[in-house]
């Protein structure tokens, strides 16, 4: 037999009121079923888990960019291949970095084999083969080097080497500031180069 208009209105008035609340218990249920430890899902493992979980996060070719503080300048680092570490720096291979040239100076870009780069600092580590190379030619090679990007500031705590148009260059460390372009090298050998017509 047929319900009424009125007892068939309540009827779908109680099934509006009861679906969202059965939906509800059945994604609790798959939920729960997915994961047995519900902490897991929510955090409550605290932040040093999920730190230590995170750890050794593959990353595909990453990018880096940011300006450098004051002087209108930005730079561009991109790597082969990263891996975030426990104490969230990124430890990257075959890395190449450009920085753009100030108003009244020279961009510079360099490559890498290796180097650990930390975001939130702007701070970069590079070691093995290091090569760079700035817009007017010259030309420094060394093992070691830490740059500030935010800064705009370098050491290269190691021995250095640079070719330049006006010649040659050996030291033992090199601290940089490449908004002033301030370069101070220690121990220091220079060999100039003979200028174009110049008797040898």
């Amino acid at each position: 037999m047929a319900d009424n208009p009125e007892t068939h209105s309540k009827r779908v008035a109680r099934l509006r009121k009861i679906l969202p609340a059965l939906a509800g218990v059945a994604f609790l249920v798959l939920l729960l079923g997915a994961a047995p430890d519900i902490r897991s899902l929510f955090g409550s493992k605290g932040r040093e888990e999920i730190r230590n979980a995170l750890a050794g996060l593959a990353i595909s070719d990453p990018v880096f960019e940011g300006n450098l503080s004051t002087d209108g300048r930005s730079y561009r680092m991109t790597a082969k291949s990263g891996a975030q570490g426990l104490d969230g720096r990124i430890q990257l291979e075959a890395i190449s970095l450009t920085v753009s040239a100030a108003k009244a100076g020279s961009g510079f870009r360099l490559r890498a084999d290796s180097g650990l780069m930390d975001g939130a600092k702007q701070i970069a580590q590079f070691q093995g083969s290091i090569d760079l190379q700035d817009s007017h030619g010259a030309k420094l090679t060394t093992q070691t080097l830490n740059a500030d990007l935010a800064q705009g500031t370098l050491l290269a705590p190691q021995a250095v080497s640079m070719q330049a148009p006006s010649g040659t260059l050996h030291a033992e460390a090199l601290r940089a500031d490449t908004r002033t372009q301030t370069y101070v090298f220690d121990k220091a050998r220079l060999r100039l180069a003979p200028r174009r017509g110049q008797a040898k």
